[in-house]
């Protein structure tokens, strides 16, 4: 067995036994998917483990804790198990989150837990789900956080890519809570489509600090924001994240810093554009490769509904050389911005366009009707005598080619004055003079 095997096979461990043991066979379908030698390698490695490590977690349903009434188990996570629960003191749902009493016992594993509940706590972002307390209960420890009602993205994706418009808003808040992390020196290192929830009014937040680690103090010029060195984010030879979401510097078990974080962000950008993932294979030594040494399929080859910006922006955050990447989540939030702004700009003009087609229909319509009634009431009799003309002279005001017509026109009500458009803009001109001023508009404004 290779060196590089027995790593990944003694990751996959590690992230195993810190499952509740009904969530580890879904968790070992997904990484060892493929390999049936390597998932027998890690079964073995899991049966071998002293019976303590591997016990079921009580179910703490229907209990006191504090101030706390735990209400139901809603799911489990690599530390432990979370509840729903009433704060009884502020009146308010609350998401009790504890570790595991397998894992109480465990110094790194209670350390990590510690540091996610003091990672998220120290931001303040309204994309990122508040840490409201940690405390203990019999020796185990909890977080008390916001409880959030609607859907990770991970089940919102479901092998579909998003629309546009919603895909954009939730780049844009995932991008700006991001920054706000990385700002406080904080690298998530875990993100991927089940770390980001949708909540039922449509907003992102983003979940589980667990593996994240705090700056020990702030980057020096030049360096970019939340990096770190080796001995602070990993033990050597330790990977930690998800495969198919790490950065190959991650997956290399090498030093990371946040543009670590912004290459998985592209994963999932990649992923919420096309309706696949970035990075696949049919074992973990595939996904590891793919994500080393393979380029992805453009993300507009898979949807060529895509802006054409918006694969540039993917394409950048899935450099595997960090030095090409985004160096900061302050810039792809920037460019994002950028293309959400043009990108709505688009559809307005599209919007104006049509409108001013159905005015000139409705125009059209309503002179053709008043002409058939006057033509009408000619006929008929309606007209007694002859009405009282003033006299009319035409005059040519304009005189455009066919490839540049006028789209719209509109005269001034003292008659002195036309204002129309063509391709080359909107214009003003004095009749008398035929004096003419060109009006700047927006370059993303169209009269058609």
């Amino acid at each position: 067995m290779s060196d590089q095997r027995r790593q990944w096979i003694e990751n996959i461990f590690r992230q195993a036994v810190e499952l509740a043991p009904e969530a580890r066979p879904a968790f070992l379908d997904g990484v060892c998917a493929g390999d049936e030698s390597m998932r027998k390698e890690v079964e073995s490695l899991i049966a071998s483990e002293p019976r303590e490590t591997v016990t079921m977690f009580d179910d703490l349903s229907g209990r006191t804790i504090g101030s706390y009434q735990v209400l139901r188990r809603i799911g489990a996570g690599g530390m432990g198990v979370v509840y729903q629960a009433h704060d009884r003191k502020l009146d308010r749902p609350v998401a009790l989150k504890f570790v595991s009493e397998e894992r109480s016992r465990d110094r790194g594993a209670m350390d990590r837990f510690r540091m996610e509940a003091r990672a998220a706590s120290a931001l303040n972002h309204s994309n990122i789900c508040t840490v409201y307390a940690i405390d203990e209960y019999q020796g185990r420890c909890y977080i008390a956080m916001e409880l959030l009602e609607g859907h990770t993205l991970e089940s919102r994706i479901g092998g579909k890519p998003f629309q546009i418009d919603l895909l954009l808003d939730a780049a844009l808040e995932a991008a700006d809570a991001l920054d706000a992390a990385h700002q406080k020196g904080i690298i998530h290192r875990d993100l991927k489509p089940a770390n980001l929830f949708i909540t039922q009014r449509g907003h992102v937040k983003i979940l589980d600090f667990g593996l994240a680690k705090v700056a020990p103090k702030l980057p020096s010029a030049g360096q970019p924001a939340g990096s770190h060195d080796a001995a602070t984010l990993t033990a050597t030879g330790h990977i930690m994240g998800t495969p198919a979401y790490m950065s190959p510097e991650q997956a290399r078990g090498e030093a990371i810093d946040c543009r670590s974080d912004l290459f998985s962000f592209g994963a999932v950008l990649y992923e919420m554009a096309t309706g696949q993932r970035a990075f696949q294979g049919n074992s973990l030594p595939l996904v590891y490769d793919a994500i080393m040494n393979r380029e992805v399929a453009g993300p507009r080859e898979l949807n060529p509904a895509l802006p054409a910006e918006l694969d540039r922006i993917i394409r950048k955050a899935l450099e595997k050389d960090r030095g090409l990447r985004f160096q900061s989540a302050g810039d792809m939030l920037a460019d994002l911005k950028r293309l959400k702004r043009d990108t709505t700009s688009a559809q307005v003009a599209v919007s104006t366009r049509a409108t001013v087609r159905g005015r000139r229909t409705i125009l059209a319509g309503g002179l053709t009707v008043s002409l058939v009634a006057a033509v009408a009431g000619w006929r008929l009799g309606w007209f007694v005598g002859k009405p009282d003309l003033p006299n009319v002279t035409q005059r040519q005001i304009t005189a455009s080619p066919a490839e540049n017509a006028l789209n719209v026109m509109a005269l001034s009500r003292d008659g002195k004055r036309l204002a129309y458009s063509d391709l080359a803009g909107l214009h003003v001109r004095l009749i008398d003079t035929s004096e003419t001023q060109t009006v700047q508009v927006p370059p993303w404004f169209c009269f058609r």
